[in-house]
């Protein structure tokens, strides 16, 4: 009987616990996946560092340096007795029990001398140290920072002074700290000037060049998950230097890393929508294809960035933009590969993720018409010859489309020959423009006006000799007279019953 009971209470919790969870909104769903890469992103703080190459290292030689002589700062006035006292014990403590019972000794003193002392060391070795020991004591208890934040207001600022130093580990280990205390301030958030100012530095230390470029990537980490950080580092360029910095060389971890940073950026719905023209869908998709087959989580966070592309923006049209983008940079060939990983099928949040992405870049597929593949071909910056940029039929029913929001198409195919250097993209876009012409009756005069003609004509001297005939048959095209072209007044349809030899292939 007693058996009986416990089963039925527990079948009635069991459909209390389903009821709760059917209940659960979008926004519940969204900040429990956020708390689990965020406990992920913590549990793998140490193993961050372990990789994270010169920083890790110096800073494991700093902490077997012996202990910084606070005597001369005693005597010269710097700190009074009791500060000194607590400096002193602070660097002799060994384990966690050992500080905490410092701190309850201390109390609100023990992080205004912090603060103090950061602000009166000058000398590199000792400020390195001291450094070392106070990153080591946040990150052993993170409920520490709001301590910081309680006892001393806006505790940041004592540390800014450190970023404008010539020793680049000060200046690194300084900028963890920094970090960890303005996200901690859930209150009194720094002012936007402060904010921008830490960002802008942020951004600056952001190439590939840096040595403690994943430091870098680890502030960012913690500092996007909160939205209005997110919204000054997009407004700064952060977010497309990012994109830019993925397309680099840089190694797994760091792709890693600055994934996850666009991966808590695109839960804002806004900077989704604003990311449609930053090129980030195929750059993302040559990341996951480059990476090596032992990594995991990086083609789960990708696959993360990408739900959030076509689930966040409020705008429809560009949730399906960015699933025409994913269909042309062959994105589902990508996920049938992924599909036969088990070590990431095993994974439940990575195969919700990967249903959703495949189910609507499927239902997307139906609908793929011959415009949609040169629309996302021209915004994705990667030009192939195929059939569209050759098939008369094609340019006689879509020519006016590269009219359409404010000759956007048409400007970018003049950007392509006024900037790029691919051979190939400079021969499709003159190549493009001459049909678009041809098609289009008054097109040569909006190619001349919007400085297509300039930028053929600086082609003619161009090197290679493809770039030379593709520029020059434009060219031919856009001095022909009126009557050379297909009279204004012939409908499409007209034209494609004069013309019997129309078809797709070359």
């Amino acid at each position: 009987m007693p058996d009986k009971k416990d089963s039925s209470n527990t079948s009635v919790s069991e459909n209390d616990s389903k009821k709760e969870d059917g209940e659960k909104d979008a926004s519940t769903m969204e900040q429990e996946a956020m708390q689990t890469f965020v406990l992920l992103s913590e549990n793998v703080e140490q193993k961050v560092w372990d990789i994270a190459g010169k920083l890790w290292r110096k800073s494991k030689k700093i902490r077997e340096e012996p202990p910084i002589d606070w005597l001369p700062y005693l005597e010269n006035r710097f700190i009074d007795q009791k500060e000194f006292s607590f400096v002193n014990a602070f660097q002799y403590t060994k384990t966690k029990e050992e500080r905490d019972l410092l701190i309850t000794y201390f109390k609100e003193s023990a992080f205004k001398t912090i603060v103090k002392v950061v602000q009166c060391v000058y000398v590199a070795k000792e400020i390195e140290k001291f450094l070392v020991l106070l990153d080591d004591f946040v990150v052993e208890d993170m409920s520490r920072i709001e301590r910081f934040n309680e006892e001393v207001e806006e505790p940041w600022k004592a540390f800014i002074h450190l970023l404008h130093c010539s020793n680049n580990f000060v200046r690194n280990i300084a900028s963890r700290i920094i970090t960890k205390l303005m996200v901690g301030q859930k209150i009194k958030r720094p002012s936007s000037r402060q904010t921008e100012f830490f960002l802008e530095w942020l951004k600056i230390e952001m190439n590939e060049e840096n040595k403690y470029l994943l430091s870098v990537a680890r502030c960012l980490q913690r500092l996007l998950q909160v939205d209005d950080y997110r919204l000054s580092f997009m407004n700064l360029s952060g977010i497309v230097q990012i994109i830019n910095l993925l397309n680099t060389g840089i190694k797994p971890q760091a792709q890693y890393q600055f994934c996850f940073c666009l991966w808590v950026t695109t839960f804002n719905s806004q900077l989704a929508a604003e990311l449609e023209d930053s090129g980030i869908i195929p750059i993302l998709v040559d990341v996951m294809e480059r990476c090596p087959s032992e990594v995991t989580k990086l083609p789960r966070v990708v696959c993360g960035i990408f739900r959030n592309l076509l689930e966040k923006p409020k705008d429809l049209q560009i949730r399906r933009n960015n699933a025409l983008m994913m269909i042309q940079c062959k994105m589902l060939q990508c996920l049938d590969f992924l599909e036969t990983r088990r070590d990431l099928t095993k994974d439940p949040e990575f195969v919700e993720n990967f249903e959703i992405i495949r189910d609507i870049l499927n239902a997307c597929v139906t609908e793929f018409s011959c415009f949609d593949e040169y629309f996302i071909e021209l915004k994705s910056g990667r030009l192939r010859w195929s059939v569209v940029h050759t098939s008369k039929r094609f340019w006689m029913e879509n020519a006016e489309h590269l009219n359409e929001n404010k000759y956007d198409l048409l400007k970018i195919l003049i950007d392509f020959l006024q900037n790029s250097n691919d051979v190939t993209m400079l021969c499709i876009a003159a190549h493009d423009i001459g049909e678009y012409i041809k098609h289009y009756p008054r097109g040569k005069l909006i190619v001349d006006r919007l400085g297509g003609k300039d930028a053929l004509v600086r082609l003619l001297s161009h090197r290679h000799p493809a770039i030379k005939f593709h520029a020059l048959k434009t060219l031919q095209v856009l001095m022909l007279g009126h009557h050379q072209l297909v009279p204004d007044t012939e409908t499409v349809s007209q034209r494609l019953s004069r013309d019997t030899k129309i078809g797709f292939g070359l």
